[in-house]
């Protein structure tokens, strides 16, 4: 079974995936879920990484050495993790405000501070890095592109992920907008 078109793929061959912490959650949990979808990854040489708040969110989940343990095996057998470094922050800081003015994201309470810098993190490395998600209403389409959606199902629940890459174009009009305010 094919979840990615070729179309998709051609854009993903020999890039980055950032893999959202929700993801990595139902991977850990249910493994055959997103097993199809890593594969076509691993295919094109697009591989697979988080940054150092989905690692910490994701870790969280831990109850206890052995569950640590697990997920940090887990997380270094199927991620690379990218360094935060001062410009995600600064990226994070200028995009932050913006997504007040979003109105794709229903619930502006609902985005974290990780979904923040997830998308700092594509703004910096634009299209090398794109972003693997099932929060699609986390992720303002006034400064991001969704690509492509599939839903997986899960047994109990049918789940719609999202492959998703930075607008520098729409973000560069928004911090306009805003910032004439």
């Amino acid at each position: 079974m094919t979840l990615i078109d070729l179309m998709m793929k051609k854009e993903l061959k020999n890039r980055h995936i950032l893999v959202d912490t929700c993801v990595l959650s139902t991977m850990l949990r249910q493994p055959d879920v997103f097993s199809c979808l890593l594969r076509e990854f691993g295919e094109i040489k697009c591989d697979t990484c988080i940054n150092d708040l989905i690692y910490l969110e994701f870790v969280r989940s831990a109850v206890g050495k052995r569950d640590k343990d697990n997920v940090e095996r887990f997380v270094s057998q199927y991620v690379f993790t990218l360094p935060t470094d001062q410009e995600i922050y600064e990226i994070a800081h200028t995009l932050y405000p913006l997504y007040n003015s979003c109105g794709s994201i229903r619930n502006n309470r609902q985005v974290s501070v990780v979904d923040v810098i997830n998308a700092s993190f594509l703004k910096k490395y634009g299209e090398n890095l794109f972003l693997l998600t099932l929060d699609n209403s986390d992720y303002p389409l006034e400064v991001m592109d969704r690509l492509i959606v599939g839903a997986i199902d899960a047994g109990k629940q049918i789940m719609t992920w999202g492959i998703y890459r930075f607008n520098q174009e729409r973000y560069e009009e928004m911090v306009g907008r805003f910032e004439s305010r």
